[in-house]
Parts: structure tokens; sequence; C-alpha cells
């Protein structure tokens, strides 16, 4: 049967089934004769049903007999919407594990050369608008899949047995590369052993092994492959050299050599800590005669030790005071402040010019911070909320006096 003849055939069958549906009574409610009349004088167009309004028990069941094996079948969809129905069924195929018994569908097209703004160019055109190929192993539960896929409105054949296609008609529809397409995947597929595989590739290395070998290299910046490899193998865990290649690129670190040449803010300053000073203000309210007067405490940290010193108490941190500060802090005998060290402070107007003078005369290395970013001095930072949370918080004080006794040795050794 050729696939003209096999669309009549449906187009005929259609129009009977409707012809049988308007002769059928209705049981609802009684009509008249002038209601029954009114079709028969202007006849309705004949339409395909939905899709979604003809489940599989309204169509009864399908007759398989004589059908064995994978055949060819036409499905009828609406014109135009040949890929998207394609697409459709392809995804109810994946979704509903129907793989073993719908193989491949199929529009048919053929290239064609047109002439457009005086260039000529290829174009697939569809050859049976409005049709599809599908390749499957005729059964209930494959009919069911693709008779309820969205825009399909039903398949070429008599009654509810669709028909399927004669060889040397898919031979004159198909092309040969899609007939050789074929061939290359029953092949394939006849030495897939992907379902006996209890996962696909190589076993992963742990996720815990993994971040490891990063958090390795990283603080050993000079350490290559082998290097990682023997350390790991103190711990107890065997990898190759190459394992180890394949996690750092993975993750983006450079080789040995490259991360020799290349260091962190972080690295940098816990290699430096020991030559490394931050200073800061911070102030705090203080009740004398003349009512609230605010104080300021300027304050040194050295960041390996966390060791602190309090400078000097004030209300009034103006030049002289500074200049003096200075003096203190870069005195050769009792000085904290020694040739070569850093000193990391802010961008306070109250780091007066004589104040920083004095330290490039006294050999130490001003690190002025960009300004508004506090967070660049954390050492410093996070000590004035350690002694304003749990030492100036709990007091009333009475005079500078009281301040310099609270900012003492005996108070600040909880902290």
């Amino acid at each position: 049967m050729s696939l003209q003849e096999s669309q009549e055939q449906s187009e005929h069958t259609v129009e009977e089934a409707m012809d049988e549906t308007q002769e059928e009574p209705t049981t609802e409610s009684p009509v008249s004769d002038s209601d029954t009349q009114a079709p028969s004088s202007e006849p309705e167009p004949v339409r395909a049903p939905a899709p979604e309004k003809q489940p599989q028990s309204s169509e009864g069941s399908i007759h398989t007999e004589g059908v064995e094996g994978p055949a060819w079948y036409v499905i009828h969809c609406y014109s135009g919407y040949e890929n998207k129905v394609r697409h459709n069924l392809e995804q109810r195929i994946e979704t509903m594990g129907m793989r073993d018994k719908i193989f491949d569908v199929v529009i048919p097209t053929q290239e064609e050369i047109e002439v457009k703004d005086g260039k000529r160019r290829t174009v697939e055109r569809h050859i049976f608008p409005g049709y599809v190929l599908v390749n499957m192993t005729l059964s209930e539960e494959s009919w069911y899949v693709v008779r309820n896929t969205p825009g399909v409105t039903g398949f070429v054949g008599m009654g509810n047995t669709p028909t399927p296609l004669r060889a040397e008609e898919v031979a004159q529809i198909v092309k040969p590369e899609t007939i050789l397409a074929w061939q290359r995947k029953l092949a394939a597929d006849k030495f897939d052993g992907s379902t006996q595989r209890k996962s696909p590739g190589r076993p992963r290395v742990e996720k815990e092994l993994e971040d490891l070998v990063v958090q390795m290299a990283k603080e050993h910046r000079g350490w290559g492959y082998d290097r990682l490899v023997g350390a790991l193998a103190h711990l107890g865990y065997e990898i190759s050299d190459q394992t180890v290649g394949n996690i750092l690129k993975r993750r983006g670190i450079p080789t040995a050599p490259e991360r020799r040449k290349t260091t962190t803010w972080k690295a940098f300053i816990r290699t430096h800590m020991d030559v490394l000073w931050a200073t800061d203000f911070f102030t705090t309210e203080v009740w004398t005669l003349g009512g609230l007067v605010t104080y300021y405490i300027l304050f040194f940290i050295h960041l390996e030790s966390r060791q602190v010193h309090i400078a000097g108490v004030t209300s009034h941190p103006h030049e002289p005071w500074m200049m003096q500060m200075a003096r203190n802090l870069t005195m050769d005998e009792w000085g904290i402040l020694k040739p070569g060290q850093y000193l990391i402070y802010d961008r306070d107007t109250k780091f007066c010019a004589a104040f920083k003078r004095m330290l490039d005369d006294a050999g130490v290395k001003r690190v002025p911070l960009p300004p508004r970013t506090p967070w660049l001095n954390a050492y410093a930072e996070r000590w004035i909320q350690s002694v304003k949370t749990e030492v100036l918080s709990q007091m009333i004080l009475f005079g500078g006096r009281s301040l310099r006794y609270a900012l003492s040795d005996n108070w600040l050794r909880v902290l």
C-alpha cells in the first residue's frame, strides 16, 4: 500500500467515524426535528480531533496480529508542525523509557536549490507535509505513547490498526545517508555495554581528597606533583602524579614554577607578620567637671604576637601631641617601632605630616591604606570592638585618670 493510498483510506475512515457519531442517539435530553435537520442544511467541515480529547480507552484496543518486529509507520499531524511533533515525541520516548520499542522519528525531506535576491542556496523541504515516519515495534504501549503525543492526530491505516510501510516505500522516502546512519546505530547498539556499567568512565577522586590536594598546593606553593604525591602517601592516600595534575588544572591552579613567582596577600602578610604593626584611634565619652568630653586613644598592635600598646590618651590630639607620640614610639631604648618595620594606618587627618616625617626619619616604613577600607586594618578594628564591648561599655568613667586605669594592663589581660 502506497503512502497516498494510506492517506485516502485514513481520511475515508475518519469521515465514516464522524458520520456514525452524528447518527448515534443521545440520552441526555430530547431534541426536536428542527434541531436534527439544521446540520443537514449546512454541513460542518470535518476536523481532526485534538490529541488530548482522544484517550486510549475511546479508541479501543489495536490489532497487532501478523505484525512482528520493528517497522515504519506513518503518523498524521498538522501541516507546519512536523518538527514540533518530532521534538515532543522524542521527549516522551526518553521520559517514558520507550527507547527499546520506539527507535527513530524521521521527517521526509529533500534538498532543493532556490534563488533569492540573486543568490543560490540549498534548502530542505518536506516531501509529505503533515506526515512523520516512526520506526517502532507496534504494541499497546508504543501505540499509546505515539498517539497521545501533542500534535499527533492519528496513524495512517485501517481502523485502529496502523499500516506499516513496505521496504520499497521506505527506500523511496528516506535518504541514503539516513539508512547508513541506521546501520551504524544498529552496529553500535550490538556492542554497547553501557547498561552493564555501574558508572560511566573511571571512578572520580573523592571530594575530600581533591580538596586536600588543592589545599596543600596553595599552602606549599613550591611543591610539584611528585612532592604532593609523597606528602599524601604519608597521610595514607594513594594517588598518582597525573591525577594530582588533573585536579590542579581543573581547579585553575598553575604548576609549581608558576606558583613560586606569585603569592597571595594573605601569604604575604603571614610571611611578614613579625615586622608589621598597625595603629588607629578610637574614642569614648568621659565625665568631667565640664560635662561629657570625648577622649581619643591612640594604640598600636603587633600583628604576629597581638601585643597591644596604648601610646596615649588625650582630648585634644593636635600636632604637638602627635609629634611627642612619634618621639616616644621611635626612641632607641624603649620605643616599640624599630627601623625596617612596617606601620599600617588609615588616612585619618590626625596622622599629620610632622608625625609621618618623624617615622620616616626613624626608618619605619609607612603603609597607608586606601580611603574607606577599614577591613584592611582588621586586627586593629577587631581589638577596638573587643575593648569597647568587654571593658568600656561596662563602666562609667570620671576623668582621664579613670580612663587610663581602665586601659591599663590589669584590665586588658582578659582580652
